[in-house]
């Protein structure tokens, strides 16, 4: 992130951690190898992270964001334990909405966790895509539906 960012990537950054609030994610916290991403937060009561990235000027075939979000993937497996949930949402340009769903699947295809993956337009300048990932026996996936288990029809 640039040292000045600009007052986009600043709007963008603050409305993910209007989600996050919302959410439940309060507890802001870094990842053992000192990395943050714009927003990082945990669930109180649940086993759950909340992970966002604003991205105002990076386009996602940006070799630099795509290795942050790599980095930031690798930390969120070595946290992993059972039942473990993360939301990963990047706020971009509407434009690259595709781009970006694109993206962040790619990123968690060769790991063990599985995904579910949505966008929202918020404005004519944002939108959120938001990937869902989790690793262990509450996180049940049917094809390629991902849902917490205490909600899934067996």
């Amino acid at each position: 992130m640039p040292a000045n960012p600009s007052d986009c990537h600043e709007r963008r950054r603050v409305l993910l951690e209007a989600v996050a609030d919302i959410a439940g994610y309060s507890l802001d916290f870094r990842f053992l190898n000192g990395k943050r991403p714009d927003v990082l937060r945990l669930h109180l009561n649940r086993s759950g992270i909340f992970l966002g990235e604003a991205k105002h000027t990076e386009q996602p075939s940006n070799l630099d964001s795509t290795d942050r979000l790599r980095i930031y993937f690798d930390s969120v497996l070595q946290l992993a334990q059972n039942d473990l949930k993360c939301i990963i949402a990047v706020a971009h340009r509407p434009a690259l909405t595709k781009s970006w769903l694109n993206r962040l699947n790619w990123l968690c295809h060769d790991t063990p966790m599985h995904s579910l993956s949505t966008s929202t337009t918020i404005s004519a300048n944002t939108s959120v895509t938001f990937l869902t990932v989790g690793i262990g026996a509450g996180f049940y996936v049917r094809r390629d539906i991902a849902m917490p288990k205490c909600i899934a029809r067996t």
